[in-house]
């Protein structure tokens, strides 16, 4: 009986298992380590057709990194009257493509959630200060490019700007901006 177990044992401790965790990347971890926590939000939304007389509010927001530290989740509700918005993001590192990718989930938006959308319509740029995501939509067969901006990060705050455009030098307008503060500096 010893016989047979010898080999079975020297089997096992030879054995290299074909997936290996991975750590996040460089490029993941400083991200994470800019926004990670909780965060009180001011909002402002400009008029719009939506929204005629536009909208001042506030709103909560959290982003944690998601296991092994490969992903970083934001979540994020604002107290819009008639319909608070509750929103989802993920932002990934891809080490193939030497790239983030990022997708949204909104409950106002009925065209997110796409995960081809997220590969191949969104661009997102971290700069160590600047967190810059391009998002090509589709809205009413009108084509648009959607720019977010989260500027100004500091340890206790940062600036969020969200425009519009049709992908030109020059032709963003505002939607909307908020400003965000760690709850315990208000």
């Amino acid at each position: 009986m010893t016989s047979r177990i010898i080999p079975l044992i020297l089997a096992a401790s030879t054995f290299t298992p074909v997936l290996t965790a991975q750590s996040p990347a460089t490029e993941m971890q400083s991200l994470a380590k800019s926004l990670a926590g909780e965060w009180s939000l001011e909002v402002h939304m400009e008029p719009s057709s939506e929204m005629p007389g536009g909208f001042n509010g506030s709103g909560h927001e959290t982003w944690r990194s998601g296991p092994a530290g490969l992903t970083l989740i934001e979540e994020e509700t604002i107290a819009i009257p008639g319909q608070p918005m509750s929103l989802l993001g993920l932002i990934w590192w891809d080490r193939q493509a030497n790239a983030f990718h990022g997708m949204e989930c909104n409950n106002f938006l009925p065209y997110v959630c796409d995960l081809k959308g997220a590969l191949n319509d969104i661009t997102i740029s971290w700069d160590g200060k600047q967190l810059v995501l391009y998002e090509w939509e589709t809205h009413s067969a009108k084509r648009s490019l959607w720019r977010e901006s989260w500027t100004d990060i500091t340890a206790t705050s940062y600036t969020q700007i969200g425009e519009s455009g049709d992908g030109t030098a020059g032709s963003f307008h505002r939607v909307m901006t908020i400003h965000a503060m760690r709850p315990s500096t208000r």
